[in-house]
Order: C-alpha cells, then sequence, then structure tokens
C-alpha cells in the first residue's frame, strides 16, 4: 500500500476500487472558419476545454485532469482528382493551466486518410499524436517524497502526456444532418500515459 498523502486532500473522491466509474469531464466550445483554395480545404479554428465541474483527477480511473485548456489549430483538407480518397491533416498547440509553476502545454498532430464508398459511407484510418512539456516519470518520482507529497498528488496534471495512436473508422451519413461515427484504435507509443490497449468509439453528429 502507499503511504498516506501529506496533505490530506479528503475533498478527492476514492475511485481505484476496482469497480467501473462514469463521469462527466470537460466542455469544449469553440469557433472555426472553413475555406476552399483551389479544393484545398484549410480550416483554422480556437477551441476551449474547460472542466465541467469538480471532478478527481488523482488516480488510475480519473476521467480527466481537470484544467482549463485553450488550443488554436489550423486543418487542411483534400480531394484527390477523380478519385473517392482524401486526407485530412490538423496541426494545434495547446495552452494548458499552470499547476505548480509547471508547463505542461503541448504540440497535437492528427492525419486521416479516407475513402467515399458512396454519398453514405466513409471508411477512414487515422492516427493521432502528441508531445509536450511536463514531468517524465523518473525525474518525477525522487521529487515526489515516497509518493506523498502535492506533487504526486498533482503527478497527472504536471505529467508529460506523449503519445502516438493509429486506428480505423466508419461513418454513416443518414437523414441530411447526422453522421454516425465508429472506430477503434490502440496505442503506438507513449510516455507518461495510461497503456490503454484498445479503444472503441461510437458517436452521433448532428450539424444545425
Amino acid at each position: 500500500n502507499r503511504p498516506a498523502l501529506d496533505p490530506q486532500h479528503p475533498e478527492s473522491q476514492f475511485i481505484d476500487d476496482g469497480d467501473r466509474h462514469g463521469n462527466w469531464q470537460d466542455w469544449i466550445a469553440g469557433v472555426a472558419y472553413l475555406t476552399d483554395i483551389n479544393g484545398y480545404f484549410v480550416t483554422p479554428s480556437l477551441n476551449a476545454y474547460v472542466p465541467s465541474q469538480d471532478y478527481p483527477f488523482f488516480g488510475n480511473a480519473a476521467p480527466g485532469q481537470r484544467l482549463w485548456k485553450i488550443e488554436p489549430a489550423i486543418e487542411l483538407a483534400h480531394q484527390f482528382d477523380f478519385t473517392n480518397i482524401y486526407y485530412r491533416i490538423r496541426y494545434g498547440y495547446v495552452f494548458v493551466e499552470e499547476v505548480l509553476n509547471t508547463s505542461v502545454d503541448h504540440h497535437r498532430l492528427d492525419f486521416e486518410l479516407g475513402y467515399f464508398l458512396n454519398p453514405q459511407f466513409t471508411l477512414r484510418a487515422f492516427s493521432l499524436g502528441s508531445i509536450g512539456d511536463g514531468y517524465k516519470v523518473p525525474d518525477l518520482v525522487p521529487l515526489t517524497e515516497g509518493f506523498t507529497n502535492e506533487l504526486w498528488y498533482r503527478h497527472d496534471q504536471v505529467g508529460v502526456h506523449n503519445y502516438a495512436t493509429a486506428g480505423i473508422g466508419v461513418d454513416y451519413n443518414f437523414g441530411s444532418r447526422y453522421t454516425l461515427s465508429a472506430s477503434y484504435q490502440e496505442l503506438l507509443w507513449g510516455q507518461t500515459v495510461f497503456n490503454f490497449q484498445h479503444i472503441f468509439d461510437l458517436r452521433l453528429t448532428r450539424t444545425f
């Protein structure tokens, strides 16, 4: 067993009890502008990530870091002439609320290659990556005073979260406003992140 935290944090919910836990994470609000430059679609955007509540961030089952974030980004998308193949590349830089005078700002890069089967179905392969600032495990552990101090309590907020993933997905457009998406991805590489092994994602999107 780990020794007790010093100082104690009785307000922090204990969630590593072997059971499944659900929670609301962060609200995301953003603005984007789409422009077509000779068939190349360029989309600058600005997103804000705001914790929806004081959810727990300490523990393996924590839903998130509970930090404010601002992300300016730029995206390029293009469909190859006379084909149903397209690609999409997105780069963003995430400014993160500092904790204990530690920056965990980071770069994000997303790549997607897709194929339009017909107006309703799209197949896609994708890769997601992030690299940035923060403590790495070998540097962090000796500073935690035996896993007891405030640095250990906030290790998920000050640790670097570098990763690369790869996955596949399918989109189904129906009606005039709805898209049902399903995807599967695996972690290829990571530093100071949980080895999630597999992620299955199902989402419904409605345009306005």
